[in-house]
């Protein structure tokens, strides 16, 4: 794959979440010299917090206030609630935190998974007030529908899709739909047949869970199970796959699902059912998610990091550059970040620089969109930018 130019400077500033946010180097290998130097209308310093303890490994928004998670090797982590406008600190808390499963945030809570990292063990799902840290409810899961080991870079798999203020989650074969402030339930189905291996999330108005039928050889078959809001059933969609081991991650935006394995990507429409495409992938590259309709793939070559865009409903290569290396790879929210130290934002649909800063930030770190802001938690502090 040959390397592509790097983005072009643009000078007017984006605002919004749909900006590929990329904290690496003061200039990231291949982007032009122009594009190092902070435009005027760049980001600037909004606030900083000191981290909650321990490296920073999960951080999540109800688009007001911003819950950080930092890391413990034993024990429960640690977390603590930003106000994103301002960066107050509004409360602490421990949890015990199944870090292999990324906590879904919105209508004023975080849900986390909390219990064991192995996927065998049961776990709670708890959900936290985002304003006070006080708990709204707790839900126990027996079979998560989520892999036991977090990805090299950016975040593992959503615990769950949030959808018209509904918590959907698995269970094995059964899928439930919650009140996401109270926890009361509201839709429940259980399949006659298929187990849960990834999701649900939430694509086109439908919920999407990657689930496992009895008996399949080697793990290799996965099918589509969809649903409407209520958990009426839609047909499958078979997604087979190419290896020994089928997909075990499932991503959505819009109205495209992306499932992945080791060595394959392959999309389908949620509401019609249709497939779109199916694509070998090298093994250098790791596939991050999605976002505004991209598909965001990093790896290796010729012995330098790589950047690849993908266009999600066709397969069709946007863009490419090159990374610093040690770069976390954040993609949620409409937003994609690549986090080292040092800030420029990229726009993910074309891949021009659309403003640069020079951080402070000590990457690898996540990033999401808070009260106008992008909040960046890295390694030692937790920051607001606009």
């Amino acid at each position: 794959m040959p390397d592509a130019p790097g983005p072009r400077t643009a000078s007017r500033r984006r605002r919004g979440p749909a900006v590929l946010l990329v904290l690496g180097c003061a200039v990231l290998a291949g982007v032009p010299a122009d594009a190092a130097r902070p435009d005027r209308d760049g980001l600037t310093e909004d606030w900083s917090a000191v981290r909650p303890g321990g490296p920073i490994a999960g951080l999540v928004s109800d688009g007001r206030r911003v819950v950080a998670i930092g890391e413990t090797r034993a024990g429960p982590a640690g977390l603590a609630g930003y106000d994103g406008a301002t960066g107050a600190r509004l409360w602490r808390a421990r949890l015990p935190w199944a870090h292999t499963g990324d906590p879904v945030g919105g209508r004023g809570v975080v849900i986390v998974p909390s219990g064991a990292e192995s996927g065998r063990r049961p776990i709670d799902y708890v959900a936290l007030d985002t304003a006070t840290g006080v708990r709204r409810w707790r839900v126990h899961v027996r079979t998560r529908a989520f892999p036991a080991g977090r990805p090299a870079t950016g975040r593992p798999q959503a615990a769950g899709a949030l959808l018209g203020g509904v918590f959907y989650y698995a269970d094995g074969r059964t899928v439930t739909g919650v009140d996401a402030a109270t926890g009361k339930v509201r839709h429940r189905f259980t399949s006659r047949y298929a187990t849960g291996v990834a999701g649900p999330v939430a694509a086109g108005g439908r919920i999407v869970l990657l689930a496992r039928p009895p008996g399949a050889r080697s793990g290799r078959r996965r099918v589509l199970l969809r649903f409407a809001p209520d958990l009426t059933p839609y047909p499958p969609i078979e997604v087979p796959g190419p290896t020994a081991r089928g997909p075990d991650r499932v991503a959505a935006s819009g109205r495209t699902v992306l499932t992945w394995g080791p060595d394959v990507l392959q999309a389908v429409d949620a509401r019609d059912g249709r497939a779109l495409y199916r694509r070998k992938t090298n093994r250098w590259a790791e596939t991050d998610g999605v976002t505004g309709g991209t598909v965001l793939v990093h790896g290796t070559e010729n012995g330098h990091a790589l950047l690849l865009a993908l266009d999600l409903r066709t397969d069709r290569r946007l863009w490419s550059f090159r990374i610093p290396r040690r770069s976390g790879i954040d993609a949620q929210a409409g937003a994609v970040f690549v986090i080292g130290p040092g800030v420029a934002a990229v726009d993910p649909r074309t891949g021009r620089t659309v403003y640069t800063h020079a951080a402070r930030s000590s990457g690898p770190g996540l990033a999401v969109p808070a009260a106008g802001r992008i909040v960046v938690a890295d390694q030692n502090r937790v920051t607001g930018y606009r």
